[in-house]
């Protein structure tokens, strides 16, 4: 008897050869109870009735086989249950499924046809049961609970991820997604494309369909002018290429990589080049063409500027800032550091036993930067600087002293540079000096719009980078030999009019007078980036193993590459989960990473203020006598309350060192408590001088600034207003102050945060000398600090520094996120009881009003909390500072500095950004992270106003929030 596998090469050979054998003869000649079989000769066609003539399937137009025995005929069924099935997967809608035992069956598929199949038993198919056949739903819950053929499809996927080296975010892609649906759409029969299909029809096809919808984009330019930004560099393969960009509103895209092998790149070249883009995007269009500023690149925008009269050439301010870390990097001594730094990183990393030893004392690693790379030395020194500590105790161990390389010339020159202690102290020197010229690359390498603030940039730069010099050489003879002569080289090939003009047209002038002039909203860049950033792009298509690719081809792989993520950016789906941000790995995170690691020194700072602050609020709760009899709740007058109001008051009073606090559930806000404050202290007649700029927005319908008629504002009531504008740097006007109060000046406000203001928050020192200045022009008068947001920020709080009244809200710091409600008002006695008789009424006082259920063991709770929670809002806001300046925004504060309140101000620069920005932050909440942030108009606020705070308590924006006003500089306000 032969085998299966016999059995199946016969078979296979008879089916090969058409007309000869028995099957075929027999076919073509059968006839059944339904009358004669017509002859046919379609191969595929024979295949289908072949199948039904030899498995007994009726309906098929074809006779039942009789001429095979039993037993051929079941190695046949066997044959198409097992072994055959792979070959032959599905034969129009014939699919043939089982397994080799007895039972298994053969599963013919109709669902095309009538939404079920059949099933027949292997008896069917002897033809001993012939026509009793029962019906398989292929029903959508069925196959929804398939969960081994899923399971069977996920490990295919993963197979295909892992085999080829793909990243695991590339699942959340809506392209993988549209082509698995695709490919069940298309059904079993098929057949995936080959690699060449891939390498021309489809890519051919995709570069045409891509060119179409980019034409939209390009449509875009007509009405917004655009930047050409042109950058050359080698690929993989040696070829010299140059990339064109095309920088819009939308953002930047691909146009076209040359491939210049074989070819002269003189000036005129170049131009030809940049004239070819230019052309095709509309002179009309354009604005500017960047380039190096190079003397040939110099020639070639020259040429452009002559043949279009309107089109500016612009050097890359990126390029020519890397140009002067360069400069300075060649300065003698500067390079020995380097050099030295270079080293040790070498040396550790080049051996595995030092680099284990090393990774045992530190949580950082080494950064290796590219020397092509901007700024690659100033990253290998700040990084240096990060790891003294852990380098030096390294090196004084056992373990290194004990390691044969330790004993080599290199090991010791290694020990004695990191033990040198002036070693150190010039690296942190160095870093000080460039550390402005990382951040003005940095700024102009982002994709935002940075024309119009190079200039003051530049000249920023300058002064910070002399106060760096300054602290170390008091003659600056360094910075007037070395570094000024540097930067105002380079700046010299810089600078251009349309920087000048692109500075003097920044809408952040007309911040103040927005209907003064009409601002121009610049859309232009300042470095060729954009380019570059296109290089990584180009490169991976380009890697080693593709090197195969023609230029061309890649240049197409490149466009589509380039234009999909940029148009897919633009849907709504990007923005939203689960293809929220698909392109970017989210195990990838590695600049919010470095920038953690790098700010440690900074939060072990802030955990030490956290347990000073927290020692002050044991300390008060200790001698308040803090009981559990104190959280119970009151009714109606409150006159049945155990004394949690009074210890609460006590606590609160020490801990901020008053003469007297008020805290209260029954304050609406920050604001509630600030108002009832001024109306204590204010009469007709006096006075109110805002210290430091202009108030919150709340506040001024309260003041009269924006007045609601008949709602009895300080105005209506007969109290002036006045307040002192900021100094330009964004800090108090500490000459305007000297002078500013009046005999009639009765109270002087000091807001210690920023509120919606684009200025610096104000530390204790600040208040102090702002205290000191007011009461020495008039004793008498009152200063008022609005303390929101600022609370266990310092060690001390304004009173301790002389203010007469503080207020603030329960919801933000000292509610520690727990407080429900309420607001406090503290300091002098006589002012905090005034301030309780305009909460309640006078003569009812402070010792009145109902605080049911479990609000007071809240309020106690929260503010013993409220350090720790504070802390962990300043880390954030560093965190906050650090990203989002390094992706070239303008933040407030500055990155690692220290902070006075836990507001991180960032400009965005225009509405969508700003919704954008609250709309990540809300998907990111605990509470309502489904919820879409809309802007809308806001009791109090003078603007329209967007908050994502998916919070538990609603307003407490010490929770993960976010929020700001849509009116220029959009600007938003983390906490």
């Amino acid at each position: 008897m032969s085998s299966d596998s016999d059995y199946q090469d016969e078979y296979e050979v008879e089916m090969g050869v058409q007309g000869e054998g028995t099957q075929s003869e027999t076919l073509n000649t059968a006839t059944s109870s339904q009358g004669s079989v017509d002859k046919f000769s379609c191969p595929f066609e024979m295949l289908k009735k072949l199948n039904a003539h030899l498995l007994h399937i009726a309906r098929k137009g074809v006779g039942m086989c009789g001429q095979l025995s039993l037993e051929e005929r079941a190695k046949m069924v066997r044959l198409y249950n097992g072994d055959m099935v792979e070959k032959v997967p599905e034969v129009h809608g014939c699919h043939v499924s089982g397994t080799d035992t007895p039972s298994s069956s053969v599963r013919i598929n109709t669902s095309s046809v009538t939404g079920a199949s059949y099933e027949m038993s292997e008896l069917d198919a002897f033809g001993s049961s012939r026509g009793k056949r029962k019906v398989v739903s292929s029903n959508p819950v069925v196959e929804m609970y398939d969960t081994k053929a899923r399971e069977e499809a996920d490990d295919a996927i993963g197979k295909f991820f892992f085999a080829t080296g793909i990243p695991f975010h590339a699942a959340r892609s809506p392209y993988f997604k549209e082509a698995v649906a695709k490919i069940a759409k298309a059904g079993v029969s098929y057949v995936p494309p080959r690699d060449t299909k891939l390498r021309t029809t489809i890519l051919d096809k995709n570069y045409s369909k891509v060119n179409l919808l980019m034409e939209e984009m390009r449509c875009t330019c007509v009405s917004h002018d655009c930047s050409i930004i042109m950058d050359g560099w080698t690929d993989i393969r040696h070829h010299p290429l140059i990339n064109i960009i095309v920088s819009c509103r939308e953002g930047p895209y691909f146009l076209r990589a040359v491939d210049c092998s074989g070819k002269k790149k003189d000036a005129e070249f170049q131009f030809t080049i940049l004239r070819d883009a230019i052309e095709e995007v509309g002179p009309a269009n354009v604005v500017q063409v960047i380039t190096d500023a190079t003397y040939v690149c110099r020639a070639a925008g020259k040429l452009v500027e002559a043949h279009y009269r309107h089109i500016y050439w612009t050097p890359c301010c990126v390029h020519a800032m890397n140009n002067a870390l360069k400069d300075i990097g060649k300065i003698d001594w500067v390079k020995n550091v380097v050099a030295d730094a270079r080293d040790v990183q070498m040396f550790i990393c080049n051996h595995h036993t030092s680099l284990a030893l090393f990774r045992s004392f530190s949580r950082k690693e080494f950064l290796k930067p590219m020397d092509t790379r901007f700024a690659s030395y100033f990253i290998l020194l700040d990084r240096m600087a990060e790891l003294q500590e852990s380098l030096q105790c390294m090196v004084m161990t056992s373990e290194w002293s004990r390691w044969d390389g330790s004993k080599t010339e290199q090991g010791k020159k290694v020990k004695a540079i990191v033990v040198n202690e002036t070693f150190w102290i010039d690296v942190r020197y160095i870093t000080s000096i460039i550390s402005p010229v990382f951040s003005v690359i940095k700024y102009g390498d982002s994709e935002s719009p940075s024309l119009g603030e190079i200039y003051e940039c530049i000249d920023s730069m300058l002064g910070q980078m002399k106060v760096a010099v300054r602290a170390r050489d008091p003659t600056l003879e360094f910075y007037h030999h070395h570094i000024q002569p540097i930067i105002e080289r380079r700046w010299e090939k810089l600078n251009t009019p349309l920087h000048m003009a692109a500075y003097g047209l920044n809408p952040k002038w007309y911040v103040e007078r927005p209907d003064r002039v009409l601002p121009v909203d610049d859309e232009e860049v300042s470095s060729s980036s954009a380019s570059e950033r296109n290089w990584s792009t180009y490169g991976w298509i380009h890697s080693l193993k593709r090197n195969k690719l023609t230029s061309k081809r890649v240049e197409k792989l490149v466009a589509v590459h380039s234009a999909l993520h940029l148009m897919d950016r633009k849907t709504p789906m990007y923005k939203e989960s689960p293809a929220l941000r698909w392109d970017v790995d989210p195990e990838d995170a590695r600049q919010v990473k470095e920038a953690v690691e790098a700010l440690y020194p900074m939060f072990q700072e802030v955990d030490n203020l956290v347990a000073l602050n927290t020692s002050r609020v044991l300390k008060a709760y200790r001698n308040a006598r803090v009981g559990t009899h104190h959280f119970g709740g009151s009714t109606g007058y409150g006159h049945n309350e155990a004394g949690g109001r009074e210890a609460l008051d006590n606590a609160f009073a020490e801990i901020v060192s008053a003469e007297c606090a008020l805290v209260r559930p029954q304050f609406f806000s920050g604001t509630h408590a600030i108002t009832c404050a001024l109306y204590a202290i204010l009469r007709p007649g006096d006075e109110l001088l805002a210290v430091a700029g202009a108030p919150y927005d709340t506040l001024e319908e309260v003041i009269g600034i924006r007045n609601t008629p008949g709602h009895g504002s300080l105005k209506e009531f007969g109290i002036s207003y006045r307040e002192l504008p900021l100094a330009r740097d964004g800090s108090v006007d500490w000459d305007a102050l000297a002078t500013a109060v009046k005999p009639q000046t009765k109270c002087a406000l000091i807001q210690r945060s920023c509120g919606y203001a684009w200025r610096h928050s104000l530390s204790i020192s600040d208040i102090r000398r702002a205290i000191k200045i007011i009461k020495g022009q008039s004793p008498e008068c009152v200063v008022f600090v609005d303390n929101c947001y600022g609370e266990f920020v310092e060690s001390t709080e304004p009173t301790a520094v002389g203010a007469d009244i503080i207020a603030g809200s329960l919801i933000k710091n000292p509610g520690g996120t727990i407080a429900p409600c309420g607001g406090y008002v503290a300091g002098k006695e006589k002012w905090v009881k005034a301030a309780a008789a305009r909460l309640s009424a006078p003569g009812i006082g402070i010792d009145s009003g109902a605080t049911p259920g479990d609000i007071m063991r809240l309020l106690f709770q929260g503010l013993f909390l409220s350090p720790q929670m504070v802390g962990e809002s300043i880390k954030g806001s560093l965190l906050v500072a650090d990203v989002m300046a390094a992706e070239g925004y303008k933040v407030q504060p500055l990155p690692r500095v220290p902070r006075h309140d836990i507001i991180q101000a960032v400009q965005l620069g225009n509405r969508q950004r700003l919704l954008a920005f609250c709309g990540a932050v809300q998907r990111c909440c605990p509470v309502g992270s489904y919820i879409k942030p809309v802007a809308g108009s806001t009791p109090g606020y003078a603007s329209e106003v967007v908050f994502a705070d998916g919070t538990f308590i609603d307003g407490s924006t010490s929770e993960l929030s976010c929020d700001g006003p849509l009116r220029d500089p959009f600007s938003v306000f983390c906490q």
